[in-house]
């Protein structure tokens, strides 16, 4: 992965923070931190100048997770950055008084709210080892330790500490903030997550890397989430403009990002930067490939178009799937994936964690009051946890593994 990045970033310099060092002959300059060995071979010759203006010089690229294919380099630039960081400090009433438990691996985007909000505003971050990560006991200690006042994750990640009894309000009186970002919040979580923390500001933002990292924010524990019905993804920042292109009949249409935060677009992929990026009203435009809608002028999430499958000639949203799921009585958490063959999807697949031994039938008897039989799972398989990527999202991926390897 790092010599992919290399290679599509025309990178000559290697700063390396950990111990292996296997990569420093692929360097033109090889720094480590640990060994402080410097090793120089000739001066460096690349140079990024085609992607930076006077008006807005390049901060750095992203890479992203390359959950929907191979990893894209985001050149972000200062503007974004700027922001993004004024939007924090300003919009989240979080202070110098405040302490940030990382939880996100720092390569993740998402990583970012808390890093700018600790070198912008002052707020203390507390960086969570892997090991702190694994063992709910560490991480608790760790958050009483250091009078952690903000959560920062996505949601399947606090999902797993809200299986912990520990995970609480009365534990953890510090704790006051929750922001989730990354993927969908599901309305159960929030729910259990509201009534362990009554007391607790909850918020739910959204953004791609493309329009450096979040866009829009709701405190939800200001909303009437009953009466919404689902969970909002909250309203756009001053600086920007969400459009919804290619509407259907229920005003659900493919979010659109403008604004001057929008990336200039890919590293050395032009044929994707047509596809994905255009001017709107002379400012940047990108097509996110995220599905919503709006109501009451808050923007909901409602799936992506690369996650909607077809089968048997039905469009089927796979999130709607696991959302029924979850409904279930004992299921606490689900994740449903499409296996395919030669790009076309053959079979759907759904997993999921339960407080009890639960048959296909008991689930299928459920959802089907809410399902029609062409987005009916053909398989399910039951398992002690949804395993997570290294952004703390599903790991549908590995969900294929387990299910293919049974």
């Amino acid at each position: 992965r790092i010599l992919m990045m290399k290679e599509e970033c025309n990178s000559e310099v290697f700063l390396n923070c950990g111990d292996d060092e296997v990569l420093q002959e692929d360097f033109t300059i090889y720094l480590s931190v640990k060994s402080l060995l410097c090793s120089a071979k000739k001066y460096v010759t690349s140079s990024l100048s085609h992607l930076t203006t006077a008006e807005n010089p390049l901060s750095y690229i992203l890479f992203t997770s390359g959950s929907t294919g191979r990893p894209k380099g985001v050149p972000i630039g200062e503007i974004g950055v700027k922001s993004f960081a004024s939007w924090l400090k300003k919009h989240f009433g979080i202070s110098t008084k405040d302490s940030i438990l990382n939880v996100s691996a720092l390569s993740f985007d998402f990583a970012s709210f808390e890093e700018y909000l600790f070198l912008n505003c002052g707020s203390t971050l507390v960086l969570a080892s892997y090991d702190d990560l694994k063992d709910s006991d560490l991480l608790l200690n760790k958050i009483k330790r250091n009078q952690i006042s903000v959560w920062v994750s996505t949601p399947s990640l606090v999902f797993k500490y809200l299986t912990e009894p520990l995970f609480n309000g009365e534990e953890l009186p510090s704790l006051n903030c929750f922001v989730f970002a990354g993927e969908a919040l599901p309305l159960a979580t929030f729910k259990k997550l509201q009534m362990r923390f009554p007391n607790t500001k909850i918020w739910n933002a959204y953004g791609p890397s493309e329009a450096t990292n979040l866009t829009t924010a709701a405190e939800l524990t200001e909303l009437d989430i009953e009466n919404l019905s689902a969970i909002p993804i909250g309203y756009p920042k001053t600086d920007s403009e969400i459009l919804l292109l290619n509407k259907d009949e229920e005003g659900i249409g493919e979010i659109c990002i403008v604004g001057d935060h929008v990336t200039n677009g890919y590293l050395n992929n032009e044929a994707l930067n047509s596809e994905k990026f255009f001017l709107h009203n002379g400012k940047k435009a990108y097509k996110s490939g995220d599905l919503g809608f709006f109501k009451e002028n808050l923007l909901f999430y409602a799936g992506r178009n690369d996650e909607m499958v077809k089968l048997h000639g039905y469009r089927i949203e796979l999130d709607d799937i696991s959302s029924q799921i979850e409904n279930v009585p004992s299921i606490t958490k689900a994740c449903t994936i499409g296996l395919k063959n030669k790009g076309e999807t053959k079979k759907i697949v759904s997993f999921f964690c339960a407080s009890k031994s639960l048959n296909k039938l008991e689930i299928i008897s459920f959802i089907s009051k809410n399902l029609p039989e062409y987005m009916i799972p053909s398989d399910f398989r039951q398992i002690d946890e949804i395993p997570l990527n290294v952004s703390g999202k599903a790991d549908k991926k590995m969900l294929e593994k387990i299910y293919l390897g049974r």
